[in-house]
Order: C-alpha cells, then sequence, then structure tokens
C-alpha cells in the first residue's frame, strides 16, 4: 500500500468518481479520502447522473467506457443539467486516446482528459488546476 501521510492537505473537495471498476474506485476513493475530500462512488452514469442533481461536485473524474453510457454522452448530460449552476470540473479517463471527432466531443468540454493508468496524484492535479 502507498503511503500518502507525506502528502500535503489541500483545500477539501467533493469528489464524484464514475467508473465500473470496482477496485479502481476504491482505490481513489482511499486516496482522496486520506487528502481530506469527501468521494461519492458511481458504477453507472445513470447512478451519477441522480447524484448530480442531488449534490454541489467540485469535481468529477469518469471513466469514458461505462456499461449504460459513454463518457462523452455522461459529461454532456452532465454540463446540461449544471447549466445554471456552478460550473464543474470534468476530468475523464480512458484507456484510449481523446476523440476529438466524437460526436459529442465539444459538448462534454473536458477540463482534462488523462489515459489509463494515471497517476493518482496526476488526476488531483489535473482537479485543482481546473478549478476544483
Amino acid at each position: 500500500m502507498l503511503i500518502f501521510h507525506f502528502l500535503p492537505k489541500r483545500n477539501h473537495m467533493l469528489i464524484l468518481l464514475i467508473d465500473d471498476d470496482a477496485d479502481a474506485v476504491e482505490l481513489y476513493k482511499e486516496f482522496f479520502g486520506l487528502l481530506g475530500h469527501e468521494v461519492h462512488l458511481a458504477r453507472t452514469a445513470y447512478d451519477a447522473l441522480n447524484l448530480v442533481t442531488k449534490h454541489e461536485y467540485d469535481g468529477i473524474v469518469l471513466d469514458i467506457l461505462l456499461p449504460d453510457l459513454d463518457g462523452y454522452a455522461l459529461a454532456s448530460r452532465i454540463r446540461r443539467l449544471l447549466a445554471f449552476r456552478r460550473r464543474v470540473s470534468i476530468v475523464a479517463l480512458s484507456g484510449m486516446p481523446f476523440d476529438p471527432a466524437h460526436p459529442l466531443a465539444a459538448e462534454a468540454n473536458f477540463d482534462a482528459y488523462l489515459l489509463k493508468p494515471a497517476h493518482l496524484d496526476v488526476i488531483l492535479a489535473a482537479l485543482e488546476r481546473c478549478g476544483a
């Protein structure tokens, strides 16, 4: 297990992690939790949409390949749902490179797009850099 107690404490964030890989989300949750952040988990896009309507997230980390909806479509729906609220940072994670030709690429408007496996500190830095 990695030791995180030497990492500096950052401002508290409420983060939504969306990934159908149970091991990955548990690792992310533990890492962010050790840094003092609160983490909510969703394993499907529809669970994530339900949570987004109930909470004010500082940042969202989502997998592109979800079982019920791809990450581009999910990010687009989140952007539309939150259009009249505070803008949330969305960081995409994928094993595939970003596809600017995807029909929803512009509408998804990812703040960062990281290739898996992304180091946990890189994900956190992307959230912080994007304003989360």
